[in-house]
């Protein structure tokens, strides 16, 4: 009788949960999902570190033919000692090997202020065999 109890319990609560609480779990089993979401992340470490190396090794052709090298430079530059972070959301598929993540960046406007964020998003498809990489920058 307990247990029906806790059957019950469990049921009546997941039905209550809203829909965008259960959705992550579920993008999360898809493995592609990961892959993207790993590249999306390690792509944004290299912006928040300056990382130039890292950041234009995870470009598709098209991404680096679509930027100049000015604003490469600008993007990764070490030259603005500011503090960057970010924040990446719950992203989507677009399609079959392409996903789109919504991501909040911030960099430190100056002595202890905090400048607001830039919203955009990173794109990241699956360009040949398990090989990802960011296809739009934010």
């Amino acid at each position: 009788m307990k247990f029906s109890r806790l059957i019950f319990s469990i049921l009546i609560l997941s039905a209550l949960l809203p829909a965008k609480t259960r959705t992550p779990a579920a993008a999360a089993a898809d493995p592609n999902y990961i892959f993207a979401l790993s590249v999306a992340d390690h792509f944004l470490q290299a912006w928040a570190t300056h990382d130039y190396e890292t950041g234009i090794v995870m470009l598709t052709d098209t991404a680096k033919q679509g930027i100049s090298e000015d604003r490469l430079d600008e993007i990764f530059s070490p030259d603005h000692p500011v503090q960057r972070a970010y924040e990446v959301l719950h992203g989507k598929k677009l399609q079959a090997g392409r996903y789109v993540f919504p991501v909040a960046l911030f960099e430190g406007a100056g002595k202890g202020r905090a400048g607001s964020p830039r919203y955009s998003r990173v794109i990241v498809i699956k360009e040949a065999k398990d090989e990802w990489e960011v296809d739009k920058l934010p």
